[in-house]
């Protein structure tokens, strides 16, 4: 497990009271790391770990393992945000990984915003619990205001459904990404379970 371990030391015991909670522990890892990061929703507060080095980041990738482990909505819907990249100068996300459960199916898309205040959202790719998924997202901005020269991109890079991809361009000239949380937002009381999450890692650059 890499990086993300400082983030759970330094900001696991800031989550509100009644909230979803951080744990590092063996049965998080993946990948061959000895540790990984379990979210247990046991609470609907936040809980997560922030990375504040990004700085104005016109172009923004990250890579997680993922695992849907025993994470359970009602079936019906209910979703909630796995990680989230913000514009801090207008407290705006650039973009959302959000996964959702519904008719025994676990998906997960990206919705990110535009410059007119309306998001736009990927397609979905399928998860399966207790099979792990390298997710990759890629973020650009657009260079020309008013067209949709941005871009966000969703890939499956290995582990379950690897090479799965889906994207969608973005009119986001205005937006950067200044720093990004990984966890659980926005969880609803119905969700129970937990997920597991291991090696985070951040680039300033696509991917070759």
């Amino acid at each position: 497990m890499k990086k993300i371990i400082a983030l759970v030391i330094i900001l696991g015991l800031s989550a509100p009271a009644f909230a979803a909670t951080l744990d590092v522990n063996a049965t998080a890892a993946m990948s061959g790391t000895n540790y990984g990061l379990e979210v247990v929703f046991d609470g609907p507060g936040n809980a997560y770990v922030r990375d504040d080095t990004p700085d104005n980041e016109t172009i923004y990738r990250c890579q997680f393992w993922f695992d849907p482990g025993t994470w359970n909505g009602n079936d019906a819907g209910d979703f909630f945000v796995i990680s989230r990249a913000t514009w801090e100068d207008q407290f705006l996300a650039a973009f959302q990984v959000m996964m959702v459960k519904k008719l025994g199916l676990w998906r997960l898309w990206v919705r990110s915003m535009n410059n007119t205040g309306l998001p736009r959202y990927t397609n979905r790719i399928n998860l399966s619990p207790g099979n792990p998924s390298l997710l990759q997202v890629e973020w650009i901005q657009g260079d020309t205001p008013g067209t949709l020269s941005g871009l966000v991109t969703l890939t499956i890079i290995d582990g379950y459904n690897a090479g799965q991809s889906v994207s969608v361009d973005l009119n986001n000239s205005s937006f950067d990404v200044d720093s990004v949380v990984l966890g659980a937002l926005q969880p609803l009381p119905s969700q129970s379970g937990s997920i597991y999450i291991d090696e985070f890692a951040s680039f300033r650059t696509l991917a070759p």
